[in-house]
Order: structure tokens, then sequence, then C-alpha cells
């Protein structure tokens, strides 16, 4: 089920190729995944946290922090180029 929602984050962050790296970039793909999580039963009332991290001049990466029920964090990775 991980993988799933692996490619369902890097799906999402196409939407941020050829954007700059910015504060805004990584606030837009952090309302994105958010959003999608959100529209899958499984993460509905979760609490998710999201980190934007740039790691270099054009690439972002996104950490998706999901409390379970057992308050263990799972925690999904994804990096892109934003290719700007």
């Amino acid at each position: 089920m991980t993988l799933q929602y692996i490619l369902l984050l890097e799906q999402i962050c196409l939407d941020c190729i050829g954007m700059p790296q910015s504060k805004e970039t990584g606030d837009f793909g952090k309302r994105l995944i958010k959003a999608a999580l959100e529209k899958e039963d499984i993460f509905r009332g979760r609490n998710i946290q999201i980190d934007a991290i740039p790691t270099g001049s054009d690439s972002i990466r996104f950490d998706v922090h999901i409390i379970t029920d057992t308050n263990e964090p799972v925690v999904l990775s994804v990096s892109q180029s934003l290719g700007a």
C-alpha cells in the first residue's frame, strides 16, 4: 500500500515542475499533497504533517508524516526536480 501512495505523491509533485525554489512552491506542494491524501478514505481524519525541504537550487523533497492509531508515524518521502 505504501508504494501506491508514494506514486500518488510523485504524480502530485509533477505540478511543481517549472516553479521556482521558494517557500511558496513548498506551501503549494504541501497543499496539493494534503488535499489528495484527504480524499483517500484511509487518510481522512488522520493527523498529517508535511515538510517541504529544499534539496538544491531546483529541487525539493516532501516528507509526509502520518500519525497512526498507535501514535507511530508513517513517513512517505518524495523528491522532485523543479526544472526551473
